[in-house]
């Protein structure tokens, strides 16, 4: 009825149309119908989609830009502050507020934080119960600061032993000078190190935490004491004045501390993310430890600890 009705109008003999046609003399039809009947044409309908969306978005920009907590302050004073504001994430970053958004969502998802109205905080998690892939995640930026300060340490010839943790497993990305023989309880730090030609590299045996992808028992403990080290590089969970310094995990404290006992030189790698958790198992008094290498060299509680020996 439309086609005929159009084509009468247009005073057309025309008796077949093609597809086009057709559709062009409905398209035309409808918008005659449409303000004569004051509905909405096909265009003034996206236009309006197109304006919802801009609304929407202006929306969540909004409610996204309110705030954003990354961790909440902690009764012990030496607890280091993790707030962030967005506008800060924003400048640090060098990405939108929905970026942001997005990776708060999949970090949510891997567990690691909790999304909460106007932004998200941090879980209050055991590291014991974190396997090597998700500590990889956590703090990574800090780890690979604190390994690239280390990496200046090793010189040519040098007995390194290296623990098992997510710090040295940076450090195992860096490029060894020659010649230098490097000891570890860490699988994935092994294989890395394995790559160095230049370098020689032992694992220990024991039995395997497939958790932590890491070698403990007396077998690991009974590799290191053959060996004496110029420098032990080892990590920790947990520093406490007075007392020394701690591991969520036993048996990564007792290799950490055969490592420690057989070595001229003890540094700690330490990122300040973990000024405000205590306790664990003990891998060494604070006095044995020669330097720490850190991420913030000016963090409060670190500076009470070990000025002066501060990298």
């Amino acid at each position: 009825f439309l086609i005929d009705n159009q084509l009468k109008t247009e005073g057309t003999e025309k008796q077949t149309a093609s597809r086009e046609e057709i559709l062009t003399l409905i398209d035309s039809q409808l918008k005659e119908i449409a303000k004569k009947q004051n509905y909405a044409t096909r265009e003034e309908i996206q236009a309006f989609e197109q304006d919802i969306k801009v609304l929407l978005k202006s929306c969540l920009d909004f409610f996204v830009s309110y705030g954003l907590e990354l961790g909440k302050h902690s009764p012990q004073e030496e607890f280091e502050e993790l707030s962030s504001k967005l506008s800060e994430l924003e400048n640090h970053l060098n990405c939108s507020r929905i970026t942001i958004q997005r990776d708060l969502v999949e970090l949510e998802d891997k567990g690691l934080l909790n999304r909460v109205h106007g932004g998200a905080t941090l879980k209050s998690f055991n590291l014991a119960n974190y396997g090597h892939d998700k500590r990889l995640l956590i703090q990574s930026d800090k780890k690979k600061k604190i390994a690239e300060k280390v990496i200046s340490l090793i010189k040519s010839d040098m007995y390194i032993f290296l623990d098992a943790s997510s710090t040295s497993y940076f450090l195992s990305e860096r490029v060894f000078p020659d010649n230098v023989r490097v000891v570890t309880s860490g699988i994935d730090t092994f294989l890395n190190l394995h790559r160095n030609k230049n370098i020689q590299v032992v694992l220990t045996g024991g039995r395997m935490n497939p958790l932590n992808r890491t070698l403990v028992g007396p077998e690991a403990i009974s590799i290191i004491k053959q060996f004496h080290f110029n420098i032990t590089f080892f990590s920790a969970d947990s520093i406490i004045k007075n007392k020394g310094v701690y591991s969520s995990d036993e048996e990564a404290a007792a290799v950490a501390s055969a490592g420690i006992e057989h070595s001229d030189k003890r540094i700690l790698l330490f990122d300040t993310s973990k000024v405000h958790i205590r306790g664990g198992a003990k891998v060494c008094d604070l006095d044995v430890i020669d330097n720490i290498v850190t991420d913030d060299v000016r963090n409060p509680h670190i500076l009470s600890l070990f000025k002066g020996s501060i990298i």
